[in-house]
């Protein structure tokens, strides 16, 4: 996998699970991980095993707890563009073999940030990281971009 853009998207559930199974593969073969999330905030029982993996991956929470269902305003906005710089320093720095951007076709879907700012964090990224995306509504250029793409689709829910 090294140096790949992943995508995950589509409708369906276990996106986000896959990135944290990325997550802790690089962790187990001695890497570390920066993990972004747009838009939604992670459960509790979520948070509780990510905090477990402190030190060797840094979780970053962007915007607002949740997103879904308002439209952005101008702190949204600036949020989304403060996350790119971050973001971007992050890939650049080195210190992580995997980046992963929990959500990012969402918030690009809101217009937090341009399907062009993600498209050049994938050219500015060094060979030697990895680099995931996942959410719904991802962007056919994203999706040709991508040397790996997953979509997601539920096809039955048990009520």
């Amino acid at each position: 996998m090294e140096g790949s853009f992943l995508v995950f998207a589509g409708g369906g559930e276990g996106k986000t699970a896959v990135t944290l199974g990325l997550a802790l593969r690089a962790v187990g073969a001695g890497g570390k991980v920066y993990m972004a999330r747009f838009l939604r905030p992670w459960g509790e029982e979520e948070w509780k095993g990510l905090a477990k993996l402190d030190g060797d991956v840094m979780f970053r929470q962007f915007g607002r707890k949740s997103l879904m269902d308002e439209e952005p305003g101008d702190d949204d906005f600036r949020a989304g563009r403060e996350a790119l710089h971050e973001i971007r320093r992050a890939i650049r720095s080195g210190d992580y073999s995997l980046v992963i951007l929990d959500d990012a076709h969402v918030a690009a879907c809101f217009g937090l940030f341009s399907v062009d700012d993600l498209l050049a964090l994938v050219e500015e990224k060094p060979p030697q990281v990895d680099l995931a995306m996942a959410g719904s509504c991802a962007d056919p250029r994203i999706i040709l971009r991508a040397d790996r793409v997953t979509m997601f689709q539920d096809l039955k829910e048990r009520s």
